[in-house]
């Protein structure tokens, strides 16, 4: 009979078919697991944050130098001289001449001593001319410091001092950065001031 043939293949059929859904898969084959790449992962780049960017261009600021100077002063009545040590803060050594001299004109420690420069004249300069300084004042120089020859030559002298002390051998003197014959009026600054001998100069107690 043709109908039990027909069941038998139909049966046959529904075997194979049962047989191939339940072959293992390829995972299922390797016990499971699935086979990793043993090529080692690269670390990922650690990237900067902008907080850190920030950090690395903000420059800390350079750190202040000391200098120990030994600043002139004189009596009220311009009869003796006395050196007091100060110490100046700077940045560059272009400019410690300029404010060692503006320092020196703040005045003295010590309240029995003066300053022969006037607060009101600016020092408008200090400049290099081979070995020497060269000092420029403003023109009220003449008005401001009403002075005689005796306290002409005293301040020409502290000045050149200072400027001793800072790598400079004598000093000139400019008026509104101008060449002139005398600070006063009195002592000749044509040719350039020397310093004092500061061994010489007593220290006031």
């Amino acid at each position: 009979m043709r109908v039990p043939r027909i069941l038998f293949l139909m049966l046959l059929t529904i075997l194979v078919a049962a047989g191939c859904s339940s072959a293992p898969t390829g995972s299922q084959a390797n016990g499971g697991q699935t086979q990793q790449n043993n090529t080692p992962e690269k670390p990922a780049t650690e990237q900067a944050t902008p907080a850190q960017h920030n950090q690395t261009a903000i420059k800390k600021p350079d750190a202040l130098k000391q200098k120990q100077v030994a600043f002139i002063y004189t009596d009220d009545n311009l009869m003796d001289q006395y050196k007091e040590m100060h110490t100046i803060q700077y940045k560059t050594v272009d400019e410690l001449p300029l404010l060692a001299l503006k320092e020196w004109q703040k005045g003295p420690q010590n309240k029995k001593l003066i300053c022969l420069l006037p607060p009101s004249v600016e020092i408008q300069s200090v400049k290099r001319d081979g070995d020497n300084a060269v000092v420029s004042f403003s023109s009220n120089i003449k008005k401001a410091a009403n002075m005689g020859s005796t306290g002409e030559d005293l301040l020409v002298k502290q000045v050149a001092t200072i400027m001793n002390q800072l790598g400079f051998k004598d000093t000139m003197f400019e008026i509104d950065g101008k060449k002139i014959e005398s600070l006063l009026g009195h002592v000749d600054t044509t040719t350039p001031a020397q310093p004092l001998d500061l061994t010489q100069v007593k220290q006031m107690k």
